[in-house]
C-alpha cells in the first residue's frame, strides 16, 4: 500500500461522512425508519426535524397491519392479471401464469407499498413506462390491488399480504446493522420474480427500500427511488433525492409529488400525456340518489386533517338549497363520522361510507359533478375518473405537493400547518358552487379575498422544450396577478425538470445562457462553480497519487461551503434558492460510498448540476418576465463586488471579499476553513 492510501482514502470519505452525518430526514413515512437514518448523529436541531417528518409523513401512527375479521384469509403472495376487472370471480385471478417477456423489451418492476392514494398517484409512472416500451409489473399491497385492475400499462400486479407490513418496523430498525428479518427473505423467495431490467421504487416504506434492492436486476445501476443495501438506504436519481429533500423547502417547491415519481427513472414518455388510473364497476349494489350529485367525504387519516364535521352538515344543506344532491362516501373507518353529519344536517343525506369497495366506490364517484374532501385517497381517486375536486386542505397537508392530478380541481389552503377549522363554510361554499358553475369568477374572488382565503386551480401541462417533464401547475384564484417570487419560482421547476430527465454527462458541462452579473442567481451560480473546480482538481490528485495539503485544504473548503449555504439558505433572502441548496445537498448524502477520485469526481458532477439549474432558471426567468421582484434585492446587493478570485487547480480561492454577497458570505467560510 502506498503512502498516500490513508490520505486519499480520508479525504474522500471525509465528504462523504459530512454530507450523511449532518443530513435531516426528508419525505420519510416510517419513525421507525427515520430514526435509524438518524443513528449516524443525533443533535436537537435533527430531532425536531424527525418529530415534524414523523407528524407529516407517518399519516397512520400505530401497528400495522389494520384490523380485519378473524375469518378473512389473504394470501401473503399472490399474482393478479390486470386485464380482469374487479366483478370477476376472486379465485380467477389468483395464481395466474406471469406475462411472458417480449423480446427486445425492457422489464420494469415498479414497487408501491403505500395506501391507496398512493397506488393512484403511482399510475402516471405506470402509463408512462408502458407508452416508452416497457413491460411493466407493479407489486402493491393486497388491500389496494383493486384499484389497478384493468389498466392496460401492467402486465402482472403482484401483491402481498397487508400483514406483512409488520416487517416495516424491524427492518426500519435493523437494516442500519446489515440485520433483516429471515420473514422479508422468506417473503422475496414467495414472489418468485423474474430478473427485471429496472427496479423502481414509488414508495418510503421500509420493506419496499430493502426489496428494491434485494430483487434481482439486470443493471445494478437500474435501481431508483429508496434503495436499501450494504446498511444504508439511498435514494437514486436525482428526482427521487428531491422528493426527499422537498420536506425543507415545501412552500416553494412547485413539483406535484405524481410527477416526481414520474421522473423517478430518468425518462419520460415523450408521447403520451400523464393521467391517472383507476378501476371502477360497472355497477352498485344500491341507488344513487337522483339529480346532480355532489360527494363529501369527511374522513382522514388524522383527526387533525379533518375539516370540522358541523361544517360538512352545514355545505351539504347550502349544496342542497342550491338545487344538488349531496352524499356521504368514506373507507369504513369513516362510517361513524358520516352518521354524525348525516344526522345534524337538516335535509337529507345518504351515507355510503363502508359500503363500496375501490371500484365501487370510484363509480360513485365517478357519476358525481363534484367531490369535497381533505387529503385523502379518495381526492386521487375522483380525479383519476375525471370527478372535479374540491380539496380542503390544512394542518401538514400541501397543494403543490398532493393536489388531485388532472385539470379544473380547486384546493383551499390554510397556511401551512394551521388548523383545518381555518377554511370557513362560507369559502368552501362559494369554492363548490363556482366549480358547479353557479358562481362566477369574480364573486368567488371576492369571497376568498373577504375570508383571506388562498385557492389554487390545477391544470395538467404537456412537456416542452422549457419543461421536458410537464404535468401538474397551479393557478392562484384568491388573487389576479403573481408574487415577485412565483415566476421565478416557476422557472426554477422547470429547469430542475430538464436537469432530472437529462443529466449531463460527466465529463461535459454543459453550456448555459450567462446570468445577469449583477442578480442573486449568479452570485450563487458562481460558487457552485468554484466549487466544482476544487472538487476535480481533488479528484484529480487522488486519482493521480499527488495528494498533498493543498488537496485536503480544498476538501476541507467544499465541507464548510456546503454548510454555510444550508445556514444561508434558512434566511429569508435565501428563500427562493431553498430548493437548489437542499436538492443538492441530499444528491450528496445520497451518493453510494465510491473509491476517493470518483467521491470526488461526483461531488463535482453535483455542483455543476446545481449551477446548471440556477443559470438556466435565471435564463428562462429573464425569457419570459420582467424582473421587477430583482429591484429590493438588487438595492441588497448594491456595492457588494467579489474580488481576489483564481481559477484553476486544487488550491483555488474564491470570495475574499468581506461584503454580504452570496459569493463574498459563503467564500469566507471556504477560506477560513483553509487556513
Amino acid at each position: 500500500m502506498s503512502s498516500v492510501s490513508k490520505p486519499r482514502f480520508s479525504f474522500a470519505r471525509l465528504l462523504h461522512a459530512a454530507s450523511i452525518h449532518s443530513f435531516a430526514p426528508g419525505c420519510l413515512c416510517n419513525p421507525l425508519f427515520l430514526n435509524s437514518l438518524l443513528t449516524l448523529k443525533k443533535s436537537p436541531a435533527v430531532t425536531h426535524t424527525f418529530a415534524s417528518a414523523s407528524a407529516l409523513f407517518a399519516k397512520q401512527p400505530g401497528v400495522y397491519p389494520p384490523k380485519r375479521n378473524s375469518s378473512e384469509t389473504v394470501a401473503p403472495v399472490a399474482l393478479w392479471s390486470s386485464r380482469f376487472s374487479a366483478d370477476e370471480d376472486l379465485e380467477k385471478r389468483i395464481g395466474l401464469g406471469r406475462a411472458e417477456q417480449k423480446t427486445g423489451m425492457t422489464r420494469t418492476l415498479v414497487i408501491q407499498l403505500g395506501r391507496l392514494g398512493d397506488v393512484v398517484q403511482t399510475t402516471p409512472l405506470l402509463g408512462d413506462l408502458a407508452a416508452s416500451g416497457d413491460q411493466v409489473d407493479v407489486l402493491v399491497l393486497h388491500s389496494t390491488h383493486t384499484a389497478l385492475l384493468g389498466f392496460s400499462a401492467i402486465a402482472d400486479i403482484i401483491t402481498i399480504s397487508d400483514s406483512l407490513k409488520t416487517l416495516d418496523d424491524a427492518i426500519a430498525c435493523e437494516f442500519p446493522h446489515g440485520k433483516i428479518l429471515v420473514e422479508a427473505h422468506e417473503l422475496l423467495a414467495d414472489l418468485q420474480l423474474p430478473l427485471y431490467d429496472r427496479v423502481i421504487n414509488a414508495s418510503h416504506a421500509p420493506l419496499g427500500c430493502w426489496l428494491a434492492g434485494a430483487i434481482s436486476c439486470t443493471n445494478p445501476n437500474a435501481r431508483y427511488g429508496g434503495v436499501i443495501r450494504a446498511c444504508e438506504c439511498l435514494y437514486f436519481g436525482p428526482a427521487s433525492a428531491y422528493r426527499v429533500a422537498l420536506l425543507l423547502f415545501r412552500e416553494q417547491n412547485l413539483f406535484n409529488l405524481v410527477d416526481l415519481i414520474r421522473a423517478a427513472p430518468g425518462t419520460v414518455s415523450p408521447s403520451a400525456p400523464p393521467r391517472s388510473y383507476a378501476n371502477k364497476s360497472v355497477e352498485l349494489p344500491f341507488a344513487l340518489p337522483p339529480g346532480r350529485r355532489v360527494a363529501l367525504n369527511p374522513g382522514a387519516s388524522e383527526l387533525a386533517r379533518c375539516w370540522p364535521i358541523e361544517n360538512f352538515a352545514r355545505i351539504a344543506e347550502s349544496l342542497a338549497v342550491a338545487g344538488f344532491s349531496p352524499l356521504l362516501v368514506g373507507a369504513p373507518s369513516d362510517r361513524e363520522l358520516c352518521e354524525k353529519i348525516r344526522s345534524s344536517a337538516r335535509v337529507a343525506i345518504p351515507n355510503f361510507a363502508g359500503r363500496t369497495s375501490i371500484p365501487e366506490m370510484a363509480a360513485v364517484l365517478a357519476s358525481c359533478e363534484l367531490l369535497i374532501c381533505g387529503d385523502t385517497g379518495a381526492a386521487h381517486l375522483a380525479a383519476a375518473v375525471g370527478t372535479t375536486v374540491l380539496g380542503l386542505y390544512g394542518a401538514a397537508a400541501w397543494f403543490a405537493e398532493t393536489a388531485p392530478y388532472g385539470n379544473n380541481h380547486l384546493v383551499l389552503q390554510t397556511p401551512l400547518n394551521a388548523p383545518m377549522s381555518a377554511i370557513s363554510i362560507d369559502s368552501a361554499v362559494a369554492a363548490a358552487l363556482h366549480r358547479l358553475g353557479h358562481l362566477s369568477v369574480a364573486d368567488l374572488r371576492r369571497e376568498l379575498r373577504a375570508q383571506n382565503q388562498s385557492a389554487w386551480e390545477t391544470s395538467l401541462q404537456p412537456a416542452t422544450s422549457h419543461d421536458p417533464l410537464g404535468g401538474l401547475t397551479y393557478h392562484p384564484i384568491h388573487r389576479e396577478s403573481a408574487t415577485p417570487d412565483e415566476p421565478f419560482a416557476q422557472a426554477l421547476r422547470n429547469a430542475s425538470a430538464a436537469e432530472f430527465l437529462t443529466p449531463a454527462s460527466p465529463s461535459h458541462r454543459t453550456q448555459v445562457p450567462s446570468a445577469d452579473p449583477q442578480c442573486p442567481h449568479a452570485s450563487l451560480a458562481e460558487i457552485l462553480d468554484h466549487m466544482q473546480t476544487l472538487a476535480d482538481g481533488c479528484a484529480e490528485s487522488t486519482l493521480t497519487g499527488a495528494v498533498s495539503s493543498e488537496t485536503e485544504a480544498s476538501a476541507s473548503a467544499l465541507i464548510a461551503a456546503m454548510e454555510r449555504l444550508r445556514e444561508l439558505s434558512a434566511e429569508p433572502t435565501w428563500k427562493r434558492f431553498r430548493p437548489v441548496i437542499h436538492h443538492h445537498d441530499w444528491q450528496l448524502r445520497m451518493l453510494p460510498q465510491q473509491s476517493p477520485d470518483a467521491t470526488f469526481r461526483s461531488y463535482g458532477q453535483a455542483y455543476a448540476s446545481a449551477a446548471r439549474i440556477l443559470k438556466n432558471a435565471d435564463a428562462d426567468h429573464r425569457s419570459t418576465s420582467v424582473e421587477t421582484d430583482l429591484v429590493e434585492s438588487n438595492e441588497y446587493w448594491k456595492g457588494v463586488t467579489t474580488k481576489g478570485k483564481k481559477r484553476g487547480g486544487t488550491g483555488a480561492s474564491f470570495g475574499e471579499d468581506t461584503g454580504t454577497c452570496p459569493s463574498a458570505r459563503v467564500g469566507l467560510a471556504m477560506n477560513d476553513s483553509c487556513e
